[in-house]
Protein backbone atom coordinates (compact mmCIF):
# COMPACT_ATOMS: atom_id res chain seq x y z
CA UNK A 1 0.00 0.00 0.00
CA UNK A 2 1.20 3.48 -0.82
CA UNK A 3 1.44 5.59 2.15
CA UNK A 4 2.31 9.52 3.67
CA UNK A 5 6.70 9.01 4.62
CA UNK A 6 7.24 11.77 6.77
CA UNK A 7 10.78 12.48 7.97
CA UNK A 8 12.26 14.14 11.53
CA UNK A 9 12.55 17.30 10.14
CA UNK A 10 8.75 17.11 8.93
CA UNK A 11 7.67 16.01 12.47
CA UNK A 12 9.52 19.03 14.05
CA UNK A 13 7.86 21.35 11.90
CA UNK A 14 4.27 20.21 12.54
CA UNK A 15 4.72 19.71 16.07
CA UNK A 16 7.02 22.44 17.08
CA UNK A 17 7.02 25.65 14.47
CA UNK A 18 3.57 24.54 13.13
CA UNK A 19 1.80 23.94 16.86
CA UNK A 20 -0.12 20.90 16.11
CA UNK A 21 -0.95 18.64 18.82
CA UNK A 22 0.74 15.14 18.47
CA UNK A 23 -2.90 13.30 18.74
CA UNK A 24 -4.49 15.50 16.31
CA UNK A 25 -2.09 14.34 13.78
CA UNK A 26 -2.14 11.14 14.30
CA UNK A 27 -5.99 10.79 14.41
CA UNK A 28 -5.75 12.99 10.80
CA UNK A 29 -3.05 10.53 9.69
CA UNK A 30 -4.75 7.57 10.71
CA UNK A 31 -7.99 8.59 8.94
CA UNK A 32 -6.32 9.86 5.54
CA UNK A 33 -3.96 6.19 5.25
CA UNK A 34 -7.70 4.02 6.03
CA UNK A 35 -9.25 5.99 3.30
CA UNK A 36 -6.54 5.46 1.30
CA UNK A 37 -6.32 1.97 1.97
CA UNK A 38 -10.25 2.17 1.24
CA UNK A 39 -9.95 3.74 -2.17
CA UNK A 40 -7.27 0.95 -2.91
CA UNK A 41 -9.75 -1.51 -2.29
CA UNK A 42 -12.36 0.04 -4.46
CA UNK A 43 -9.99 0.32 -7.41
CA UNK A 44 -8.86 -3.49 -7.11
CA UNK A 45 -13.00 -4.44 -6.54
CA UNK A 46 -13.96 -1.79 -9.86
CA UNK A 47 -11.14 -3.21 -11.76
CA UNK A 48 -12.06 -7.11 -11.18
CA UNK A 49 -15.72 -6.28 -11.70
CA UNK A 50 -14.21 -4.70 -15.47
CA UNK A 51 -12.25 -7.47 -15.90
CA UNK A 52 -14.70 -9.86 -15.59
CA UNK A 53 -17.17 -8.06 -17.51
CA UNK A 54 -14.68 -8.32 -20.61
CA UNK A 55 -13.94 -11.50 -20.20
CA UNK A 56 -17.77 -12.26 -19.64
CA UNK A 57 -18.90 -10.26 -23.11
CA UNK A 58 -15.83 -12.53 -25.07
CA UNK A 59 -17.22 -15.46 -23.62
CA UNK A 60 -21.11 -14.89 -24.47
CA UNK A 61 -19.81 -14.03 -27.55
CA UNK A 62 -18.18 -17.19 -28.18
CA UNK A 63 -20.92 -18.91 -26.30
CA UNK A 64 -23.53 -17.19 -29.20
CA UNK A 65 -21.34 -18.02 -32.42
CA UNK A 66 -21.18 -21.98 -31.37
CA UNK A 67 -24.82 -22.08 -30.98
CA UNK A 68 -25.36 -20.51 -34.37
CA UNK A 69 -22.54 -22.82 -35.44
CA UNK A 70 -24.19 -25.82 -33.68
CA UNK A 71 -27.27 -24.78 -35.40
CA UNK A 72 -26.11 -24.65 -38.67
CA UNK A 73 -24.69 -28.43 -38.37
CA UNK A 74 -27.75 -29.94 -37.08
CA UNK A 75 -29.79 -28.90 -40.29
CA UNK A 76 -27.10 -31.26 -42.49
CA UNK A 77 -26.86 -33.38 -39.77
CA UNK A 78 -30.98 -33.70 -39.76
CA UNK A 79 -30.62 -34.41 -43.13
CA UNK A 80 -33.35 -37.60 -44.44
CA UNK A 81 -32.32 -37.84 -48.06
CA UNK A 82 -31.07 -41.06 -48.80
CA UNK A 83 -30.39 -41.11 -52.18
CA UNK A 84 -32.07 -41.66 -55.59
CA UNK A 85 -29.62 -44.51 -56.47
CA UNK A 86 -26.10 -45.82 -55.92
CA UNK A 87 -24.50 -43.18 -57.69
CA UNK A 88 -26.12 -40.52 -55.70
CA UNK A 89 -26.17 -41.92 -52.08
CA UNK A 90 -22.26 -42.63 -52.33
CA UNK A 91 -21.83 -38.41 -53.43
CA UNK A 92 -24.27 -37.98 -50.58
CA UNK A 93 -21.93 -39.98 -48.45
CA UNK A 94 -18.87 -38.29 -49.36
CA UNK A 95 -20.04 -34.79 -48.91
CA UNK A 96 -20.79 -35.93 -45.44
CA UNK A 97 -17.79 -37.67 -44.63
CA UNK A 98 -16.23 -34.77 -44.99
CA UNK A 99 -18.75 -32.90 -43.25
CA UNK A 100 -18.79 -35.27 -39.89
CA UNK A 101 -15.12 -34.74 -40.53
CA UNK A 102 -14.87 -31.26 -39.56
CA UNK A 103 -17.34 -31.64 -37.26
CA UNK A 104 -15.22 -33.92 -34.92
CA UNK A 105 -11.82 -32.04 -35.60
CA UNK A 106 -12.69 -28.15 -36.00
CA UNK A 107 -16.28 -28.13 -34.34
CA UNK A 108 -14.79 -30.05 -31.44
CA UNK A 109 -11.93 -27.49 -31.26
CA UNK A 110 -14.08 -25.36 -30.46
CA UNK A 111 -16.08 -26.49 -28.08
CA UNK A 112 -12.93 -27.34 -25.88
CA UNK A 113 -11.59 -23.63 -26.45
CA UNK A 114 -14.95 -22.86 -25.21
CA UNK A 115 -15.10 -24.89 -22.23
CA UNK A 116 -11.61 -23.88 -21.27
CA UNK A 117 -12.35 -20.30 -21.30
CA UNK A 118 -15.37 -21.03 -19.17
CA UNK A 119 -13.33 -23.29 -16.57
CA UNK A 120 -10.67 -20.42 -16.77
CA UNK A 121 -13.47 -17.99 -15.61
CA UNK A 122 -14.75 -20.00 -13.12
CA UNK A 123 -11.18 -20.50 -11.91
CA UNK A 124 -10.80 -16.89 -11.27
CA UNK A 125 -13.96 -16.81 -9.05
CA UNK A 126 -16.37 -14.62 -11.60
CA UNK A 127 -18.98 -13.08 -10.20
CA UNK A 128 -21.35 -14.41 -12.76
CA UNK A 129 -20.57 -18.11 -12.18
CA UNK A 130 -24.02 -19.91 -12.00
CA UNK A 131 -24.66 -18.28 -15.50
CA UNK A 132 -21.31 -19.61 -17.06
CA UNK A 133 -21.86 -23.12 -15.44
CA UNK A 134 -25.23 -23.11 -17.33
CA UNK A 135 -24.06 -21.97 -20.89
CA UNK A 136 -21.15 -24.18 -20.53
CA UNK A 137 -23.58 -27.07 -19.89
CA UNK A 138 -26.02 -25.92 -22.38
CA UNK A 139 -23.31 -25.82 -25.20
CA UNK A 140 -22.42 -29.39 -23.87
CA UNK A 141 -25.98 -30.73 -24.10
CA UNK A 142 -26.51 -29.15 -27.99
CA UNK A 143 -23.42 -30.23 -28.86
CA UNK A 144 -24.29 -34.17 -27.56
CA UNK A 145 -26.55 -34.07 -29.47
CA UNK A 146 -25.06 -32.85 -32.53
CA UNK A 147 -22.56 -35.67 -32.59
CA UNK A 148 -25.29 -38.23 -32.01
CA UNK A 149 -27.59 -36.78 -35.08
CA UNK A 150 -24.63 -37.07 -36.88
CA UNK A 151 -23.33 -40.61 -36.38
CA UNK A 152 -26.46 -41.28 -36.58
CA UNK A 153 -26.74 -39.81 -40.37
CA UNK A 154 -23.65 -41.19 -40.80
CA UNK A 155 -24.61 -44.80 -40.13
CA UNK A 156 -27.88 -44.49 -42.02
CA UNK A 157 -25.74 -43.54 -45.05
CA UNK A 158 -23.51 -46.56 -44.72
CA UNK A 159 -26.56 -48.39 -44.54
CA UNK A 160 -28.37 -46.49 -47.64
CA UNK A 161 -24.93 -47.09 -49.66
CA UNK A 162 -25.06 -50.81 -49.16
CA UNK A 163 -28.95 -50.96 -49.79
CA UNK A 164 -28.35 -49.31 -52.96
CA UNK A 165 -25.64 -50.84 -53.98
CA UNK A 166 -27.15 -54.21 -53.47
CA UNK A 167 -30.17 -53.22 -55.56
CA UNK A 168 -28.21 -51.65 -58.56
CA UNK A 169 -26.35 -55.32 -58.78
CA UNK A 170 -29.53 -57.15 -58.68
CA UNK A 171 -31.03 -54.85 -61.85
CA UNK A 172 -27.32 -55.20 -63.55
CA UNK A 173 -27.29 -59.07 -62.98
CA UNK A 174 -30.94 -59.26 -64.29
CA UNK A 175 -30.39 -57.10 -67.23
CA UNK A 176 -27.55 -59.29 -67.76
CA UNK A 177 -29.42 -62.30 -67.22
CA UNK A 178 -32.29 -61.18 -69.90
CA UNK A 179 -29.67 -60.31 -72.78
CA UNK A 180 -28.11 -63.64 -72.46
CA UNK A 181 -31.46 -65.00 -72.83
CA UNK A 182 -32.34 -63.32 -75.72
CA UNK A 183 -29.11 -63.97 -77.03
CA UNK A 184 -30.16 -67.68 -76.93
CA UNK A 185 -30.19 -68.83 -81.02
CA UNK A 186 -33.46 -70.90 -82.04
CA UNK A 187 -31.77 -72.58 -84.95
CA UNK A 188 -31.85 -75.92 -84.89
CA UNK A 189 -29.34 -76.94 -87.53
CA UNK A 190 -29.19 -78.30 -91.37
CA UNK A 191 -27.51 -81.10 -90.68
CA UNK A 192 -25.53 -82.73 -88.26
CA UNK A 193 -22.27 -80.79 -88.96
CA UNK A 194 -24.12 -77.45 -88.20
CA UNK A 195 -25.91 -78.74 -85.49
CA UNK A 196 -22.90 -80.53 -83.83
CA UNK A 197 -21.21 -76.67 -84.31
CA UNK A 198 -24.73 -75.44 -82.66
CA UNK A 199 -23.86 -77.73 -79.48
CA UNK A 200 -20.41 -76.42 -79.01
CA UNK A 201 -21.59 -72.66 -79.42
CA UNK A 202 -24.42 -74.18 -76.47
CA UNK A 203 -21.64 -75.38 -74.48
CA UNK A 204 -19.29 -72.28 -74.60
CA UNK A 205 -22.49 -70.11 -73.76
CA UNK A 206 -23.47 -72.55 -70.85
CA UNK A 207 -19.83 -72.32 -69.49
CA UNK A 208 -19.79 -68.40 -69.91
CA UNK A 209 -22.86 -68.65 -67.66
CA UNK A 210 -21.88 -70.14 -64.71
CA UNK A 211 -19.73 -66.46 -63.95
CA UNK A 212 -23.11 -65.08 -63.84
CA UNK A 213 -24.40 -68.28 -61.30
CA UNK A 214 -21.36 -67.27 -58.73
CA UNK A 215 -22.68 -63.57 -58.78
CA UNK A 216 -26.52 -64.82 -58.11
CA UNK A 217 -25.30 -66.83 -55.19
CA UNK A 218 -23.09 -64.34 -53.76
CA UNK A 219 -25.90 -62.04 -54.16
CA UNK A 220 -28.49 -63.92 -52.72
CA UNK A 221 -25.77 -64.01 -49.73
CA UNK A 222 -25.99 -60.43 -49.29
CA UNK A 223 -29.30 -60.49 -49.66
CA UNK A 224 -29.61 -62.91 -46.66
CA UNK A 225 -26.80 -60.30 -44.71
CA UNK A 226 -28.80 -56.98 -45.60
CA UNK A 227 -32.34 -58.93 -44.05
CA UNK A 228 -30.77 -59.75 -41.12
CA UNK A 229 -28.90 -56.30 -40.79
CA UNK A 230 -31.97 -54.25 -41.79
CA UNK A 231 -35.68 -55.85 -40.50
CA UNK A 232 -38.93 -54.51 -42.01
CA UNK A 233 -39.38 -52.53 -45.05
CA UNK A 234 -36.20 -52.56 -46.67
CA UNK A 235 -35.79 -56.25 -45.68
CA UNK A 236 -39.31 -56.79 -47.90
CA UNK A 237 -37.33 -54.91 -50.63
CA UNK A 238 -34.32 -56.15 -50.52
CA UNK A 239 -36.58 -59.66 -50.81
CA UNK A 240 -38.56 -58.54 -53.49
CA UNK A 241 -35.32 -57.87 -55.42
CA UNK A 242 -33.64 -61.03 -55.18
CA UNK A 243 -37.00 -62.62 -56.19
CA UNK A 244 -36.94 -61.42 -58.89
CA UNK A 245 -33.37 -62.00 -59.78
CA UNK A 246 -34.08 -65.37 -58.97
CA UNK A 247 -36.84 -65.57 -61.37
CA UNK A 248 -34.92 -64.36 -64.29
CA UNK A 249 -31.89 -66.74 -63.61
CA UNK A 250 -34.47 -69.65 -63.37
CA UNK A 251 -36.02 -68.40 -66.63
CA UNK A 252 -32.68 -68.68 -68.00
CA UNK A 253 -31.60 -71.91 -66.96
CA UNK A 254 -34.78 -73.51 -68.08
CA UNK A 255 -34.02 -71.52 -71.77
CA UNK A 256 -30.89 -72.75 -71.76
CA UNK A 257 -32.30 -76.55 -71.25
CA UNK A 258 -34.79 -76.34 -73.86
CA UNK A 259 -32.05 -75.29 -75.93
CA UNK A 260 -29.83 -78.12 -75.05
CA UNK A 261 -33.04 -80.67 -75.46
CA UNK A 262 -34.14 -79.15 -78.79
CA UNK A 263 -30.33 -79.36 -79.92
CA UNK A 264 -30.16 -83.15 -79.34
CA UNK A 265 -33.16 -83.96 -80.65
CA UNK A 266 -32.04 -82.13 -84.02
CA UNK A 267 -28.43 -83.90 -83.75
CA UNK A 268 -30.53 -87.17 -83.40
CA UNK A 269 -32.76 -86.24 -86.49
CA UNK A 270 -29.82 -85.11 -88.83
CA UNK A 271 -28.29 -88.10 -87.54
CA UNK A 272 -31.17 -90.90 -88.49
CA UNK A 273 -31.53 -89.00 -91.50
CA UNK A 274 -28.28 -89.20 -92.34
CA UNK A 275 -28.40 -92.97 -92.03
CA UNK A 276 -31.52 -93.36 -93.78
CA UNK A 277 -30.11 -91.84 -96.66
CA UNK A 278 -26.92 -93.64 -96.27
CA UNK A 279 -29.30 -97.23 -96.30
CA UNK A 280 -31.31 -95.69 -99.26
CA UNK A 281 -28.23 -95.01 -101.02
CA UNK A 282 -26.56 -98.45 -100.09
CA UNK A 283 -29.79 -100.08 -101.01
CA UNK A 284 -30.10 -98.10 -105.09
CA UNK A 285 -26.39 -99.12 -105.53
CA UNK A 286 -27.28 -102.57 -104.67
CA UNK A 287 -30.32 -102.64 -106.62
CA UNK A 288 -28.00 -100.99 -109.63
CA UNK A 289 -25.70 -103.99 -109.43
CA UNK A 290 -29.09 -106.43 -109.48
CA UNK A 291 -30.23 -104.94 -112.23
CA UNK A 292 -26.85 -105.03 -113.97
CA UNK A 293 -25.96 -108.39 -112.69
CA UNK A 294 -29.56 -109.58 -114.31
CA UNK A 295 -28.85 -107.80 -117.95
CA UNK A 296 -25.02 -109.21 -117.97
CA UNK A 297 -26.88 -112.76 -117.60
Amino acid sequence: MVGVELGWADYEYLFVVAGIKRSTFTNRYNYITEAYKQLEDNAKKRRKVLEDSYNLFHFNREVAELNVYISSKEIVANCNDLGRDYEHVQVLENKFNEFFTELTTVGQGRVEELCVSGECLLDNNHTMTPEIKLAMATIQTKWSSLLDLATNRKETLASSVELHKYHRDVKVLISRIQATDVSISSDLGRDVSTVQALQRKHQNMTHDVQAIRSQVEALDEENRRLQDLYPGARAQGVAEQQDLLEGSWERLQNHLNLRKEALLSSSSLFTFLRAANQLLQWATNMRKLFVAEQTWR
